[in-house]
C-alpha cells in the first residue's frame, strides 16, 4: 500500500489569506471517528468531535503564530490567541446541540439539531457568514441563513451549506471562483448558488 506524503506548509501566494494556500491539505484531512463520537471533522491543525448528546469537543491550534502564541479562535473556546489545546475540550455554548461539523483552516462550522449553522474563527474574507470580517472566538449562529440546513462543508477559507430543499449556499473567500456565484469576489454572508438548479443532497469542499 502506498504511503501518504504531505508536503510541508509554504507561505501563501500574495493576496491569499494566511494559512489558506491552495496547496494546503488543511480542509481535506479526515480523522477516524473517535469512540463515543457521532461525527467529527478536522483540518491539518484542529479537530472537532460531536458527542451523542450533541455536545462539541475541540482540540488543536493553527499554523498562525504571533509573539509566542497561536491563533485558536476557531476552536470556539473564547480565546483568539493562546496555547495549543492538546486534549478534547468541551464547548460551553448555550443552545448549541450539534449534529455535524466542518473544519476550515482558521474557521469551524457546526450544524445543530434545528438545522441552524454556527461558526467561529477568523472572519477574514467572510467564511463565518456574519456579514463582516470580524474574528469570532465563540460559536455564533448565522442569523442570515434563514433556512433549515442538512449538510455543511468548509474549504480553507470558504463555507458551503445544503438546505433541506436541496439548494446550495456559499460564502467566504472566492478568489478562485470556488463559491460558484459567477465571479471571484469574496462574499461575507450566505448566498444561494443560483447556477445549481438541481436539488443537492450533500456537499464537500
Amino acid at each position: 500500500m502506498a504511503s501518504l506524503s504531505i508536503a510541508p506548509l509554504k507561505p501563501p501566494p500574495e493576496g491569499e489569506p494566511l494559512g489558506c494556500s491552495p496547496s494546503s491539505t488543511m480542509d481535506t484531512l479526515r480523522p477516524p471517528k473517535p469512540a463515543g463520537a457521532t461525527a467529527c471533522a478536522a483540518s491539518a491543525h484542529h479537530a472537532i468531535r460531536i458527542a451523542p448528546d450533541g455536545g462539541v469537543l475541540v482540540s488543536g491550534c493553527s499554523a498562525l503564530h504571533e509573539e509566542g502564541e497561536v491563533f485558536v479562535a476557531h476552536l470556539g473556546l473564547g480565546e483568539v490567541w493562546g496555547a495549543p489545546v492538546a486534549s478534547p475540550t468541551p464547548l460551553n455554548v448555550p443552545g448549541l446541540r450539534a449534529t455535524a461539523a466542518a473544519a476550515g483552516s482558521l474557521h469551524s462550522l457546526l450544524l445543530d439539531r434545528d438545522g441552524a449553522v454556527w461558526s467561529c474563527g477568523a472572519g477574514w474574507e467572510g467564511p463565518l457568514g456574519h456579514g463582516d470580517e470580524a474574528t469570532v472566538p465563540v460559536p455564533r449562529r448565522i442569523s442570515s441563513l434563514a433556512v433549515a440546513v442538512q449538510s455543511i462543508a468548509a474549504g480553507a477559507a470558504h463555507s458551503l451549506a445544503v438546505c433541506s430543499g436541496g439548494q446550495v449556499y456559499a460564502w467566504g473567500w472566492g478568489r478562485h471562483g470556488q463559491l460558484g456565484h459567477g465571479g471571484r469576489s469574496s462574499v461575507l454572508s450566505p448566498r444561494r448558488v443560483e447556477a445549481v438548479s438541481l436539488p443537492t443532497r450533500a456537499i464537500q469542499a
